[in-house]
C-alpha cells in the first residue's frame, strides 16, 4: 500500500495506520464503537484531524465494502464530521 499518510505529522499517521490496522476486516456495525476509541484517543494525545485526513481513511476503508457497508460508512462518516 502507497503510504497516503507520508505528508502529516507522525503522530497522526501512526494513529492513522493503528486505526486501519484495527478495523481491516471489520463490519459497519463493528467500526462505530472503533471510531469512538480511536477519537478519544486522538483528544487523550491532542491529536486534531483535518477532514481531509478522516477523508483519505475513510476511503482506504470503503474500497473492499458491500453497497449496505458502503451506506452504513457514509452514515459513519457523518457522524465522524461531528465529534
Amino acid at each position: 500500500m502507497k503510504n497516503k499518510f507520508e505528508n502529516i505529522d507522525e503522530k497522526k499517521a501512526r494513529l492513522l495506520k493503528d486505526f486501519m490496522s484495527l478495523s481491516a476486516g471489520k463490519s459497519s456495525d463493528e467500526l462505530l464503537p472503533l471510531l469512538l476509541a480511536f477519537s478519544n484517543k486522538a483528544r487523550q494525545e491532542q491529536i486534531t484531524f483535518e477532514k481531509n485526513d478522516i477523508n483519505t481513511l475513510f476511503e482506504s476503508m470503503k474500497k473492499d465494502m458491500s453497497p449496505e457497508e458502503l451506506s452504513k460508512m457514509e452514515t459513519l462518516m457523518k457522524m465522524a464530521s461531528m465529534l
